[in-house]
Parts: structure tokens; C-alpha cells; sequence
């Protein structure tokens, strides 16, 4: 690297690094081997025992209209000159990536594309963004790891930053790490992650950010870093050349590690993916049986704890639960109430207009072009079902903003460790948001002139926009919000008396189940821990708990009612509806 000092980076320091690398990889292979067999053996178990979705509505596909386009200047990675890129952010179905463009009349070929998760978004102030040579009003997106690439952007005004900030912001919160596609090798591997980073004594919180060769190849380097580099760094003379020589040395390093841990990964994805089939089909005739006799000693618990659970259920209901239900069941049911008037103020043109479409005579059923309106109107309502400051989450967003100030909710989100509220309203949110794309989806699919056969059933018969709306669309709509509310009070609830729970609950249940154990067969022993089937027992027993007494709350509460009432006529638009979803 140069005259007058030695290499910092030897071959005897390299031999030292490649030792403890297949030494780390050697452990996370193995990991691999065991944990690829527990992650499928879950697998066969949770399809065995799978239940019934309690939701009504159809799922509706992940989203794959564009968020947002347009241009702005983007710093180059290389020569750090600004330039003018067409920026395209993509939905769920691409996994929230942002293509940019040479030209808007050039998207036929993407420059480039950035992957938002493992990124967050921070507005540059002007001194910030001058000393970055950026024009206008700038913002970054850092990400977590800083071995990876920062991204400038800028626009002309504030007002244009806010709106791209705001959105990428989202994008990159719901973005997905890149993983691979099988859920059996993905949970595998990070069962082995996680257990050789506890033979790195690697501690702490971290996330999956990147793929998973790279999520190894991280861990590796760190270790690497950890117990070697600093001697390697020490060796570097000072003076003007010691950034550029570290430099090196650490691409030197990293791509000898990340070499390794491709090579590693491919190797053992290849080995597990081979034998996948004929391993699973073994293990699913010899686990079946095993499962049902699970079931069987569940079966057994479940007398044992509620002995113990209902006399501690019903003194918390009474002295906790009970006190705090109408304060916190009032606003999440508020919320709820202005989401489904607010999708009727979106639908009700909608319907109106394609009934009208139908009633005109030009419309033919299984004609070429026939439902082209159909979906382009439900496009566009499912793109306003994902807006916050206008369409039908509006007000319901501007109630879930209130309630984050809510007294009651405050004081339990600061005495009860497990709860969180920002979490709490994310979840109501998504899951609001989640039921009205499937409301409309449903609605469409029920609307199709020609509608597909699912399973060799025969599809059920197209309906007019009217009777599809009111009679099929509304009732489940009304349902899979009640389903939503109960389950976000029944979470909050459960936060709240978690520690009382395992006081209370789980310490005497787990002595009263130990005779069990001499009764369980020896080949279930090997699949089933006594102690976690009784703690899924004792969850799956206050939850139901919990739920009885919400559902008792909600009974009291008009949102049923109200939220049929909005499409008792579903054709006839009000004077506070959304027109303008029929004006593109």
C-alpha cells in the first residue's frame, strides 16, 4: 500500500481473519441445518391446525398503483453532482421501491431504484443542504446501517418537500427487508441468525434490514471489526494518506467477508431448498397424528387453568377493566363510526354512477371494455383509502391524532411497560385501512359482469352496484369492523393486566399441569413443551376472556347500526359526498 511502511493488512492478519470467518459461518450452518427443520415443522403444524379467518370480506390483492411521480434533483452516489431525475414510488406490490428516471418519457429504463427499508427520512436545513451543493429545499434518507449509501433529494419548494417527505416517510416504514420468498428458509434463517449472533455475543436490539447474505455478512463484519481491525488501523501511519489506506483496508475486508457469506448462504439455501420436498412430505405423515394428540393435551390444560384464570379474570374485570373501558372504548369506536361514514361519502357516487352506467342501455354484459369503469372508479377509491388528510380516513385519522392526547390512554401508556400507543394507532389504522381496500374489492369482484371460477365452484352470480353494496358489501364491512375494534381493545386490555396475569395465572397453572406431563407419549414429548402449551392455553383463555367484556361494551355502542345505515340506499349521493372520484 505504499514505500516506507509495511502492509497493515499482512497475510498472516488475513489467514486470522479467514479463520474466524469459516469459524462464524461454520456455526451459522449448522444453526441453519436445525433451525430449517424446526421452521417447517411449524409450518406443517400451523396448517394442520389453521382456523377459519373470522373476516368476511375478500382479501384484496397488495396494492400496485403508483404513490407518487414527479421530478426533483438527486445527488449522485459517484461524482456527487445534482441532476434531474423522474421519481416513481411504487406500492405494496414492489414493496414501496422508489425508480428514478432519466426522463419522464424514459420509464421504460430505470436508472437506478432505492429500497426504503432500513432508512429514515430527515429534512436538511439551508446550511445543510449548501454544504451539499443542493438548490432548494433539501432532505436525506439515512439509513440505519451506515455502511450503506445515503440518498440527497431536493425540490423547489417547502411545500413540495413536505409532500415528499411525508410519503417516502411511509414508504420507508412499510417497506420490507429484500428476503427470500420461502417462508420455511426465511424463518430458518433467522433462527440461525439469531443464534449465532448469541455465539458472537453480539446483544441488543437489531432488525432484518437486508437480504439475508447481507444480514450475514454484516454480523461477520462487525465480529471482524470487533476483535481485529483496530490492531489493523493501529499499523497505519497518521498523516493525509490514513483515511484513504483505511479505506481500503475496509473494502478489502468486506468483500472478503461478504464473498464468504454469499457463498455460504447459496450453498446452504441450495442443500435446504433440494430436500425440501421429500423432508416435508416425511414429516408431515409422521407429525399429523402427533398434532392431534396436541390438541388432545391442550384439551386437558384448558379445565386446569380455568380454575385458576376465572376467579383472577373476574376481580380484574371488575377493578381494572371495567373503569377504563368507556374511556378508551368510546374514542377507538369514534374512530371506526367516522372511517365507515366516510366510506360512504366515497362509495355512495360510485355505486350511483355505475347504476346508472347499467340502467342506460349501453352496457352489456361479457361486452369487451364492459367493467373498464367499474375498475377504473374502484382504483381510484382505493387510492383514496390511502390518503390521510382527505378521503375516507380523514376524520378517523384526525379522531386516532386526538386520541395519542387522550388522558386515560397517556396514563396507561406511561404505567404499563408492555403498551405502546403509537403502536396501538398504527394498528387501528392499518387495520381500517386494510378493511376498506377489501370493501372495495369485494364490491368489485361482486360487480363483474364476468366473474372467475375459484376451485371448480361455480362463481357466484354478477350483481347490480346497488344490491352488491347494500346487501353483500355493507353487512360484512359492518362485521370486520366490530372484528377489528374487539381485537384492538382485547390487545389493550391484555397489555394492561399482563403482569397480574403472570402473577395471578400462569405461576399456579404451570404447578397444577406438571402431573400432566407423566401422561404425554414419548414421540408428542419430543414436539411439545408442556410449560408453552400451557402458556398458549392461559393467552388463548384471557383473551377470550377479555373479549367477552369488550364485546359487552360494544353491544352498548350504536356502530352496527350506523354502519349500515350508510347504505341503506348506497345509490342515492348526499350532499356531502365525494363527486369528485367521478371526475377522473
Amino acid at each position: 500500500m505504499g514505500a516506507g511502511f509495511s502492509n497493515p493488512l499482512d497475510d498472516a492478519t488475513r489467514q486470522r481473519m479467514q479463520d474466524r470467518i469459516t469459524e462464524i459461518l461454520k456455526v451459522f450452518s449448522e444453526q441453519f441445518v436445525l433451525c430449517y427443520k424446526d421452521a417447517l415443522i411449524s409450518k406443517i403444524k400451523e396448517e394442520a391446525l389453521e382456523e377459519a379467518s373470522s373476516y368476511e370480506l375478500l382479501e384484496a390483492e397488495a396494492p400496485s398503483y403508483d404513490i407518487k411521480s414527479g421530478t426533483l434533483t438527486k445527488r449522485g452516489g459517484f461524482h456527487h453532482h445534482w441532476q434531474h431525475r423522474f421519481i416513481v414510488m411504487k406500492n405494496e406490490a414492489d414493496n414501496f421501491r422508489m425508480f428514478y428516471y432519466e426522463k419522464e418519457d424514459q420509464l421504460h429504463k430505470p436508472r437506478g431504484w432505492i429500497d426504503g427499508c432500513g432508512y429514515q427520512v430527515k429534512e436538511m436545513d439551508a446550511h445543510d443542504a449548501k454544504a451539499k451543493g443542493a438548490k432548494g429545499f433539501a432532505w436525506m434518507l439515512e439509513p440505519h446501517d451506515d455502511r450503506q449509501r445515503v440518498w440527497f433529494l431536493a425540490v423547489d419548494t417547502e411545500e413540495e418537500r413536505e409532500r415528499w417527505m411525508s410519503e417516502m416517510r411511509t414508504s420507508c416504514w412499510k417497506a420490507r427487508s429484500p428476503r427470500d420468498p420461502d417462508d420455511v428458509i426465511h424463518d430458518a434463517f433467522k433462527a440461525a441468525y439469531r443464534n449465532t449472533r448469541w455465539y458472537c455475543h453480539e446483544w441488543g436490539w437489531y432488525s432484518y434490514t437486508n437480504s439475508e447474505p447481507e444480514m450475514l455478512g454484516a454480523l461477520v463484519y462487525r465480529v471482524i471489526e470487533r476483535e481485529m481491525l483496530g490492531d489493523v488501523y493501529r499499523k497505519i501511519p497518521s498523516g493525509l494518506l490514513y483515511h484513504k489506506i483505511k479505506t481500503l483496508v475496509d473494502k478489502s475486508v468486506g468483500s472478503m467477508v461478504f464473498t464468504a457469506c454469499q457463498s455460504a448462504w447459496t450453498s446452504g439455501r441450495t442443500a435446504s431448498a433440494g430436500s425440501a420436498e421429500m423432508i416435508e412430505s416425511a414429516a408431515r405423515q409422521a407429525l399429523t397424528p402427533l398434532f392431534a394428540a396436541e390438541k388432545d393435551l391442550k384439551d386437558k390444560i384448558v379445565d386446569k387453568v380455568m380454575s385458576v384464570a376465572e376467579p383472577v379474570l373476574e376481580q380484574v374485570g371488575n377493578d381494572v377493566m371495567a373503569p377504563i373501558a368507556t374511556q378508551l372504548l368510546a374514542p377507538v369506536v369514534d374512530v371506526f363510526s367516522k372511517a365507515i361514514v366516510g366510506f360512504g361519502r366515497l362509495m355512495r357516487p360510485v355505486v350511483k354512477a355505475l347504476a346508472d352506467e347499467r340502467a342506460s342501455g349501453t352496457w352489456t354484459k361479457g361486452a369487451a371494455g364492459t367493467d373498464a369503469k367499474l375498475h377504473a372508479l374502484c382504483l381510484r377509491a382505493r387510492r383514496d383509502c390511502d390518503a390521510s388528510w382527505h378521503g375516507p380516513m380523514k376524520d378517523a385519522c384526525d379522531v386516532l391524532r386526538e386520541f395519542r392526547h387522550n388522558d386515560v390512554a397517556r396514563i396507561i401508556d406511561s404505567v404499563v411497560s408492555s403498551f405502546n400507543l403509537f403502536r396501538l394507532t398504527y394498528a387501528i389504522e392499518s387495520s381500517i385501512r386494510k378493511i376498506l381496500h377489501n370493501a372495495v374489492y369485494t364490491f368489485e369482484k361482486r360487480c363483474e359482469s364476468e366473474l372467475p371460477k375459484e376451485d371448480g365452484a361455480e362463481p357466484p352470480p354478477a350483481r347490480d352496484p346497488v344490491a352488491a353494496m347494500r346487501d353483500d358489501v355493507a353487512p360484512k364491512l359492518a362485521h370486520d369492523l366490530e372484528t377489528v375494534i374487539n381485537d384492538s381493545i382485547t390487545e389493550v386490555f391484555y397489555w394492561f393486566i399482563e403482569d397480574a396475569v403472570n402473577h395471578n395465572i400462569v405461576t399456579p397453572v404451570k404447578e397444577l399441569v406438571k402431573p400432566i406431563d407423566d401422561e404425554i407419549p414419548e414421540p408428542v414429548k419430543a414436539l411439545v413443551v408442556l410449560q408453552s402449551l400451557a402458556e398458549d392455553v392461559i393467552t388463548d383463555v384471557v383473551t377470550n376472556s377479555i373479549s367477552i367484556i369488550t364485546k359487552g361494551g360494544l353491544s352498548t355502542l350504536p356502530f352496527s347500526e350506523q354502519a349500515r345505515s350508510e347504505f341503506s340506499e348506497p345509490a342515492a349521493v348526499r350532499e356531502d359526498d365525494d363527486k369528485d372520484i367521478l371526475d377522473e
